[in-house]
């Protein structure tokens, strides 16, 4: 009767540990959610407006359209002057 009682003793403390060990990786990936689905949903939202909208493609361009043209600057060089003087103003 004794090691039966201890051993489910243990087996809840066993469980509690892993319950209070999982909290902070369930609120890491809660909050991580919370951060990443409004940011998913204004990306979609763009994509959305810049191929079915009817804007012009200089307000809303293509999000494949912005990164190529990050990419392209920040191989010539030109990214982080014309960030700076964008900040600048």
């Amino acid at each position: 009767m004794k090691s039966l009682m201890t051993r489910r003793l243990a087996e809840a403390a066993t469980s509690d540990d892993e319950l209070i060990s999982s909290r902070p990786v369930q609120r890491f990936v809660l909050s991580s959610v919370y951060v990443a689905a409004p940011v998913v949903v204004l990306l979609v939202g763009w994509e959305l407006v810049a191929r079915l909208g009817d804007l012009p493609a200089a307000l809303f361009p293509p999000l494949g359209d912005i990164f190529s043209a990050l990419l392209r600057m920040a191989r010539e060089g030109t990214l982080a002057t014309d960030v700076f003087e964008t900040f600048k103003r």
